[in-house]
């Protein structure tokens, strides 16, 4: 691997303001960061092709421990990062280094992260205000195993290693912290707002896809996408939300977009988890709405205004296998909807699990756009399967 930063195929006008992303996967938040204006600098633990196309990669020796110390010479005007770092506080409090050259953090602090991904915290929170609470218990205080309580990890991401108790023994217990949460019925949706001046600013909703159809997701529970925007909200729902987001943003100290995953069941959002940062499915309301979120000023009062519906899957590998080429489609804008994103480097190792790339599709209905995101699906597994399987395997560059 380079010792030094990639520079990127597609530049933005000189005097572009650069922006430090740090994260799992930063491809979605790179590519919002053109459409504001900005010129990214990325540090990730793929370095994707197409975010080699727009972003500065920076590269990273051992994801992410040593974030700090691979970003230390970057400069840019401000930084920040996505999932999964939530879950690491200790790790943002070491890139909140004041006077350090990539500039002051954009988004919630290493403080706020401690409160806001305590899910004990949370519900107390919520509770003590009146609202709706998932109850939640600690690893010690065993719940009935009755398939009414989930068991998930205190540094949960994604769904990983979400699982129904069951009572017996698991081996999360073993590696990490765990605690249980119960059960909720309703549609998996998900809420997005950005702090303003005398409150919150509400810029709209979006449907997830939890072990979606086609994507070979490694758990039941497992993120697997997200469709955008979600219409059918009351102005009660999104007031309730909003009074949520609010309250959550001054107890916690959020800065900068955050994201609230719920649960709708009969009009009451029940909270299960917020992502304090850029979430994965901010880019399906951007391209939705043709509009940045990342800009200066990014939306009026009102939520984003819709023109399309936009949705993203993503597909897992089952098992060890060598990524085929998948460039098929070149972002010739970046508010084109591409095919296939996260495009990994032709021959590099993708474990069991991992992703293996992110299938888009756009549609001026919903049911437009779902049914041309399954067809999209099934197509790019089809290609991923025969050129995995070829035995001569895509060249390692």
């Amino acid at each position: 691997m380079s010792s030094a930063p990639s520079q990127p195929t597609q530049t933005l006008s000189p005097g572009a303001k650069r922006v430090l992303i740090v994260g799992g996967s930063t491809r979605a938040a790179a590519w919002s960061a053109v459409r504001a204006g900005y010129q990214p600098v990325c540090a990730d633990l793929f370095a994707d092709l197409d975010t080699r196309q727009i972003a500065e990669i920076v590269p990273v020796r051992d994801y992410p421990d040593s974030l700090p110390d691979d970003v230390a010479e970057i400069r840019s005007d401000g930084w920040f990062y996505t999932g999964a770092l939530e879950n690491r506080p200790d790790l943002i409090e070491k890139l909140e280094s004041p006077g350090a050259s990539y500039g002051p953090l954009w988004g919630t602090s290493a403080a706020a992260l401690r409160r806001i991904r305590d899910p004990f915290w949370l519900a107390e929170t919520l509770q003590r205000a009146g609202g709706p609470a998932v109850a939640v218990r600690r690893s010690v205080d065993l719940p009935p195993a009755d398939g009414t309580w989930l068991r998930k990890p205190m540094a949960s991401a994604g769904g990983r290693a979400i699982t129904v108790w069951t009572g017996e023994p698991q081996i999360v217990d073993e590696v990490e912290p765990a605690y249980f949460q119960r059960r909720c019925p309703g549609q998996s949706l998900s809420a997005l707002f950005c702090p303003k001046h005398d409150g919150v600013k509400f810029l709209g909703l979006t449907e997830q896809l939890i072990a979606a159809t086609g994507s070979q997701a490694p758990g039941s529970f497992s993120y697997c996408g997200s469709i955008g925007p979600w219409c059918g909200a009351n102005p009660g729902l999104v007031r309730q939300l909003e009074l949520q987001a609010e309250l959550l943003m001054i107890k916690a100290g959020l800065r900068g977009p955050f994201g609230i995953d719920f649960l709708l069941d009969r009009g009451t959002a029940w909270i299960v988890e917020v992502n304090p940062r850029y979430t994965a499915s901010v880019e399906t309301l951007e391209l939705s709405a043709c509009q940045s979120l990342l800009a200066a000023d990014p939306v009026p009062d009102s939520a984003l205004r819709q023109t399309r519906f936009v949705a993203k899957q993503i597909l897992y590998a089952e098992d060890s296998v060598r990524a085929p080429d998948l460039r098929i489609h070149r972002n010739l804008s970046p508010w084109d909807v591409p095919i296939v994103a996260d495009i990994p480097v032709p021959g590099s190792q993708i474990q069991a699990a991992w992703p293996i790339c992110t299938v888009l599709a756009d549609g001026a209905t919903r049911e437009e756009c779902v049914r041309r995101l399954a067809d999209r699906v099934d197509t790019v597994s089809k290609m991923v399967n025969h050129r995995a399987s070829d035995p001569a395997g895509p060249s390692e560059k």
